[in-house]
């Protein structure tokens, strides 16, 4: 692999890691029982290339094809201890990273991975939970707890 650019910090590759992009939920989510809701990712924190929606789809577009590290955190806002607090990343309406903690005292759950995109594929986030009641995903105005983002690692 032939290096060909110097960022900040060290050497990159063509990919530069973009297009990039990292989202929040800014105000509270209500996550209805035994359902699979999107969580709408409602503020960019930032926005490489303008392929996050946060105003109607709430989805990654990333619009260049390529291997993707996508991440998403969801915390919630509740005490209420429940078996199934389910957080996935979707591709195109498809599971593709999924992780399952039993929900204890205000949990958050992290959930990482590894991609294949093409120029069109979408990917967005759902939670679901089996509490008995609707349960808030946490939001916040900093982005520090539920959030969703990724960058494009390699073509």
């Amino acid at each position: 692999m032939a290096l060909t650019k110097v960022r900040s910090g060290g050497i990159a590759n063509n990919a530069l890691n973009v297009p990039a992009f990292h989202a929040s939920l800014t105000s509270d989510q209500s996550i209805s029982n035994a359902t699979y809701t999107r969580i709408n990712f409602d503020t960019e924190l930032f926005d490489s290339d303008g392929t996050y929606d946060n105003s109607s789809n709430y989805r990654f577009t990333p619009a260049v094809a390529g291997k993707y590290y996508l991440y998403t955190s969801v915390r919630t806002k509740t005490a209420t201890d429940f078996n199934n607090f389910q957080i996935t990343i979707r591709k195109n309406g498809s599971d593709v990273i999924f992780g399952n903690v039993g929900h204890v005292h205000f949990e958050n759950n992290l959930v990482v991975g590894i991609v294949d995109s093409d120029s069109d594929d979408y990917f967005d986030v759902t939670m679901y939970q089996d509490s008995g009641g609707s349960v808030n995903a946490r939001g916040e105005t900093l982005g520090k707890e539920t959030f969703f983002g990724g960058f494009r690692i390699t073509t």
